[in-house]
Parts: structure tokens; sequence; C-alpha cells
């Protein structure tokens, strides 16, 4: 108890010199060196020094109390402003990922299944017969930036370019009629090249992609992707010609090995005759001979019925 209150008196005893010592200074500074008091300004002084020494020692208890209070309001109002801007900052953090939460669930749920249409497919025109036969069934989603690719197309220099670009916006709005509801026009905002995003969006949202397009065809099937690919369906929708079959079949054009003709059938299928080189421009009955697959499409070798050099 006796050295509590000796430190506590010593603490009293500096802080009362301190505020002496500033009293005297202070007083000096802002009065006595332009207006001594009765030529005697250290005498003045010096009482000032006293007088503010005893108040401060006298009354540092109370003084120390009102200070100790008001530091006490300044930081609770500090800390009680701070914890509720901490809060405030959470709530409104936990709001926004709440929203965003929704939205992508909103959006997942939109898209979630549906086939992604390539510029390829808008472009070759098929998919639209495909839609109006009733093969092509749920969502369709075409996004934006398939759609700028195609517009792009539409404004090339090269005229060909430009009329199939043309034909893609076509079908586009066809597809949308076609559609209906099923049609969604996808509004995204990500950049990067168009068959990456159209991977990346068809693996996120367990969709399939529509496409012709060969390289497009591979990545995806590498990244275990769904590919529903016109020209594979168009190749197994053609004609299937067995050996020995016979065909009526015109002659438009001469081959590339010597002799050879070939023809088409109604599907498109190419059909390369032997000797048919010769009858360029008519009409004959043809014999198949060998048929072959390929990722391409089908060709067919066939040779003239009942020919005689």
């Amino acid at each position: 108890m006796e050295l509590t209150k000796l430190r506590n008196n010593l603490i009293k005893f500096i802080i009362a010199i301190s505020f002496g010592a500033l009293a005297f200074f202070a007083a000096r500074k802002w009065y006595f060196e332009t207006n001594p008091l009765l030529e005697v300004s250290y005498f003045a002084e010096a009482v000032i020094a006293l007088v503010i020494c005893a108040i401060a020692y006298f009354f540092f208890p109370a003084m120390g109390l009102v200070i100790t209070r008001w530091m006490e309001g300044i930081i609770n109002k500090t800390v009680t402003v701070t914890i509720k801007k901490l809060v405030n900052d959470k709530n409104i953090r936990s709001k926004k990922i709440k929203r965003e939460k929704k939205v992508e669930k909103e959006k997942f749920q939109k898209l979630e299944g549906a086939v992604f249409v390539d510029t390829s497919a808008i472009i070759d025109g098929r998919i639209l017969d495909v839609a109006k036969s009733g093969f092509l069934r749920g969502k369709v989603v075409v996004p934006r930036f398939v759609v700028s690719e195609v517009q792009q197309v539409s404004d090339s220099a090269n005229d060909l370019k430009r009329q199939r670009g043309r034909r893609g916006l076509d079908i586009l709005n066809d597809l949308k009629k076609e559609c209906g509801r099923n049609f969604i026009l996808y509004e995204s905002k990500e950049n990067g090249e168009v068959d990456s995003l159209l991977v990346n969006y068809a693996k996120k949202y367990h969709g399939a992609i529509v496409t012709t397009d060969f390289n497009l065809n591979k990545v995806a099937r590498v990244s275990n992707i769904k590919v529903l690919n016109i020209n594979d369906l168009a190749n197994s929708l053609k004609q299937n010609m067995l050996p020995q079959e016979k065909v009526l079949l015109k002659i438009s054009q001469k081959g590339k090995e010597s002799g050879q003709g070939v023809g088409y059938l109604d599907d498109g299928t190419m059909v390369v005759v032997e000797n048919g080189g010769l009858f360029v421009g008519k009409e004959i009955e043809v014999e198949v001979q060998k048929v072959l697959q390929k990722e391409s499409g089908r060709m067919i070798f066939s040779k003239i019925l009942n020919y005689k050099p």
C-alpha cells in the first residue's frame, strides 16, 4: 500500500511539474514578452507556474477521471462504429454472394442440358431442316459471340462468304421461330476463341455442341462432350448401297483416273464409275462394286452394267 501511494504521489508530482513548466513557458511566450507585469515578469511567470502545478497536483484524480472517461468514450464510439461497419460490410458481401449464387443457379437451370450451336452449323444451314423434322429437341442455345462471328462473315469482302454469312443470319431468325421458347440467345460477356468458349459452356452446363467443323468435333470428343455433327447425321441418312446392287445413274463429269466417270445419287453420295468417262451427260445403269465410308462421307465405286468396250 505504501509503495502504491508513493508511486501515485510521484506520478502526480511529475505531472504537476510538467504542467507548471508548460504554464511558465506559455505565459512567457504569449503574454509577458510583450506585456511585462510590474517589470517583474519572471516573478509573475513563476507564480502562474506554481498555481498550475498546485492545481495539477491536487486535482489530478478528478482530471484523470475526466480524461479517462473522455478517452473511453472516444474508444467505445470508434470501436462501435468500426464493428458496425464490419458487420454491414459482411452483410453486404453475404447478400452479394447469395445474389450471385442465385443468378448462377438460375443460369445453370436455364442452360442445363442444352445444345450449343456453332457458327459452322448456322452457316451450313441444314440445322434448320433438322429442327423442322423434330430431331433437334430441348433447349437450343446460340451464344452472342457466335452471332457476332456470323455477322463478321456476312460483312466479308469475299462475295461467296458474304452471301453465306447473310444466309446464316436468315437461318438464325428462322431457327428462332421454329424452336420458339426453346431458343436461347445467350448474352455472354466472356472473350476468347469461339471453339474454346463453346467447349467450356457445353462442359459446364452438361450440354452438347451442334457443329459441322471437323476440328471442333475432335476437340469436343477429347473433352468428353457430346457432339451432334450434322455431317454425321446426313451420312447416316444416305441411301445404303450394297455390292452388286444396281442403280440408274447420270454421269455428270470425268473422274480423276483415266476413263473414270463420276455421278451423284439423290442424297449427294459420289459414285465413281469405271469406264464412265465415255458417258458424261448420259444416264446409265451401274452395278455397285465397293462402298467406302470415310469421315468426310461415303463413296461408292461401280462399273457399267453389261459394258462392252
